[in-house]
């Protein structure tokens, strides 16, 4: 394990820390460092630029309720959002946001543009508004503010519009 983080970290080499990964594997499949070598390898993955393939391992790993638990449902997110899978994605912005009480900012706007653009794709303008919202409020000068209010903007007449 020591010489894959050493190949992934020091030596950036993302293709010779999965070979590393792979032998660790072959020999402890099931040891004690099991999620180590599983975020390692999500890691690599993305280094080596296998966003579906570290998504793989991710829908693979253990849940938790610690503060790196949140930072997996986070980056589990945004991956199964861009594979196209927001409907997954939601409950993990959720548990990213929301778990264990107070979510640290960079997470929680991330958490919160995760979920306002995957309830958009999905057709939850309602819900999506709400999110823009408090992404807008908790994070004025956000990453992504202008996309939040142009989003609000461009969808201002739903809102007004009423219910058939």
């Amino acid at each position: 394990m020591g010489e894959a983080f050493r190949a992934l970290r020091a030596r950036r080499d993302p293709d010779a820390a999965l070979a590393l990964l792979d032998r660790h594997d072959r020999l402890f499949p099931r040891g004690a460092l099991a999620l180590e070598a599983g975020l390692a390898r999500v890691e690599a993955l993305l280094g080596a630029g296998r966003r579906a393939a570290a998504l793989d391992v991710l829908d693979g790993l253990a849940d938790g309720r610690d503060e790196a638990a949140r930072q997996r449902s986070l980056l589990r997110g945004e991956l199964r959002a861009d594979a196209g899978r927001c409907t997954e994605a939601l409950a993990d912005f959720k548990a990213a946001e929301s778990a264990g009480g107070s979510a640290k900012g960079d997470r929680r706007a991330r958490a919160l543009w995760g979920q306002a653009t995957c309830r958009a794709r999905l057709g939850d303008a309602a819900g999506a508004r709400r999110d823009f919202h408090h992404y807008l409020a908790a994070f004025p000068a956000g990453p992504h503010a202008a996309d939040a209010q142009r989003w609000l903007e461009a969808h201002a007449a739903e809102a007004e519009s009423p219910a058939r």
